[in-house]
């Protein structure tokens, strides 16, 4: 998982996954919507929402990291490595 910032300052999230994917989500952590949990104990959030998804790797994301300008996030996985470059989040 790696976070960062949008083209328009708002909050950005970029998670790898067991199904070989990256995906991208918008936050909102201004409007989070509330998530009923069974026992009542703990109160959860739903804080954003998958953006755009993108593929390219043919075993699961292993790790992943962002520019610090938010321009690039580079994945990687059991023997391939990809860029994602800015235009991917706009």
């Amino acid at each position: 998982m790696a976070v960062g910032t949008d083209a328009n300052n708002q909050p950005l999230l970029v998670s790898g996954s067991r199904d070989r994917s990256l995906i991208v989500w918008n936050l909102d952590l201004e409007n989070r919507e509330e998530i009923s949990s069974e026992n009542n104990e703990v109160t959860d959030y739903k804080v954003g929402k998958p953006f755009r998804s993108l593929k390219g790797h043919s075993h699961f994301v292993s790790s992943l990291s962002m520019a610090r300008d938010s321009k690039h996030v580079v994945s990687a996985s059991w023997g391939i490595i990809n860029k994602i470059i800015t235009k991917y989040f706009r």
